[in-house]
Formats: C-alpha cells, structure tokens, sequence
C-alpha cells in the first residue's frame, strides 16, 4: 500500500462515515506542487464518539493498527490520534477538531490534484 492509496482509503471512510475533514500537511503541499517527502497523511477532523465503532469496518485490525481508547480520549479533548498500516510502515495523523474547518487557498483555480481529492466525495472521480 502506497500513500495514495492510504489517502484514498481514509477518504473514503470519512465520507462513509459522514466525518468532515481536511487533508493537511505534506500530502496536501504535494498535491499542490511543492515536492516534500513524507510517509504519513495528515487530517483534521470533525471527529464524534460515534465514528468510532465505523473505523474498525474501513481500517481492520488485520491490517491497521489504532487504539480506540486513544481515539475517545482525542475527541474529547480536541487532540490528535493515528491508524498506521504496519505493513508499509505508513501512518495517518487525524487531529480532531471543534466542528470548525475554515479553508483559504489564495488562489483563484484548484489545480486538478485537488479536483480529483474533493471529486472521491462526490464519486466522480476525475471530474472537475
């Protein structure tokens, strides 16, 4: 499993799910062109204690790791918890939020990287 694929998968998850997010950090800086080198995903989320118990279905404990207790502990207190994929050593960062993601690009067209991230939660993969 690369990156993408793992972004792919948590994407997916958290529109299942219905968690509101944001892709963050070094994956979000690649998909905008700036070259960094980075073996995790980070995202801040709209994360509720009723999320929880989905996690298990999208990242199973045959192949992720998490701990559920961390993760309640997290949203509760607005912090942050992981899912690693042991296997290729890859790890995704979700930092909880308040129910708050303010987005502010600066620029006046989304390259189509981005087009292709934000179509995965309409289905229309690819499409503007």
């Amino acid at each position: 499993m690369g990156p993408y694929d793992l972004l792919e998968r948590v994407v997916r998850a958290f529109d299942a799910l219905g968690v509101p997010y944001l892709v963050t950090g070094a994956m979000a800086s690649v998909t905008w062109g700036e070259p960094r080198m980075t073996i995790d995903i980070d995202i801040v989320a709209d994360m509720k204690t009723e999320h929880i118990s989905g996690l298990g279905e999208h990242f199973p404990k045959s192949e992720f790791y998490f701990d559920e207790a961390m993760i309640r502990e997290a949203i509760e207190g607005k912090g942050q918890f992981n899912i690693v994929h042991p296997e290729s050593g890859l790890k995704i960062d979700i930092y909880v939020t308040n129910g708050l993601i303010i987005v502010y690009t600066g620029c006046p067209k989304t390259p189509p990287a981005l087009r292709f991230f934000a179509s995965l939660q309409n289905d229309n993969f690819g499409q503007p």
